[in-house]
């Protein structure tokens, strides 16, 4: 075989490499953008919902918001199993103390009760999860369970 031909299929050899690999990572990026902005906006979601439903409440496990939101328990890139998988959620949280908090400087809340578990910071730019959830007790203050002194 000629140089010239080596030469060729060499380089069409790493072409096709180097757009293989290019595109995995493009689609693993897009899976991210696509992806991760939704999963912290449908768990705010689910969470305000079960908030609505329950007297103002927090949840406190997933099986919870599996009961509150059964419409997102099928199966789907947004169901609750998948938000299990990719959303982590403070059960613990106090809506009575999440309502009082005041907002910082960058006009988001001191909290975090929301958040994706691989520790990326990704979301639409109107519905950042714990700005959804603190915009949401400042509307229903007046009928948060109180906190009871200690």
């Amino acid at each position: 075989m000629p140089w010239r031909s080596r030469l060729l299929w060499f380089v069409l050899g790493v072409s096709i490499t180097g757009g293989s690999v290019f595109g995995y990572f493009a689609y693993q990026a897009m899976q991210m953008v696509l992806h991760d902005p939704y999963y912290v906006e449908h768990a705010a979601s689910c969470v305000v919902h079960y908030l609505e439903a329950n007297n103002n409440r927090w949840p406190t496990s997933w099986d919870d918001l599996r009961r509150a939101n059964p419409d997102r328990i099928i199966s789907g890139p947004f169901s609750i199993e998948v938000l299990e998988q990719n959303v982590i959620i403070d059960w613990n949280a106090s809506p009575s103390v999440l309502a009082h908090a005041k907002l910082r400087d960058d006009d988001q809340p001191p909290f975090r009760v929301i958040w994706l578990r691989n520790g990326k910071s990704i979301y639409w730019s109107s519905t950042e999860p714990n700005r959804s959830i603190w915009e949401y007790l400042q509307k229903h203050k007046d009928r948060l369970p109180q906190i009871k002194p200690e």
